[in-house]
């Protein structure tokens, strides 16, 4: 189980509060004592502030995802209405940062679409059912 900030302040005031009453039995650990105190004194104040922070961070980042979401959504119809303006080939394309469409290079002896064969008929059809 995660411990939270608030389980270690009550830990470190449990303890200090052990370590007061019973103070006269461990002089020896008083600077250490005076020490927590100081420490836990300051985690006691800052934690308000980190609530309120995170809060805050929380809006901001729903703020930046929708503004993100938007702007991705111009952009992408800026880009298309280049590409139709411009031609989706046009090398002009890449003074917008987009990459024009470039067709690939066939090998040598690889067959073009109108010269490959279609599938016959006999493959086409489903095998009959043949009753028993």
């Amino acid at each position: 189980m995660k411990r939270t900030r608030a389980d270690h302040l009550a830990e470190w005031e449990a303890l200090l509060a052990a370590l007061t009453a019973r103070a006269a039995e461990v002089p020896h650990l008083e600077v250490s004592r005076q020490k927590l105190e100081q420490l836990a004194t300051q985690y006691r104040d800052l934690l308000p502030r980190h609530k309120e922070l995170t809060a805050s961070k929380q809006e901001l980042s729903q703020q930046l995802g929708q503004l993100s979401d938007e702007a991705r959504k111009v952009a992408t119809v800026l880009k298309v209405s280049l590409k139709d303006h411009l031609g989706r080939r046009s090398e002009r394309l890449l003074e917008f940062g987009i990459t024009p469409f470039r067709s690939t290079s066939r090998k040598q002896g690889e067959p073009t679409a109108a010269s490959r064969s279609t599938p016959s008929a006999q493959t086409l059809t489903p095998p009959s059912n043949v009753s028993e």
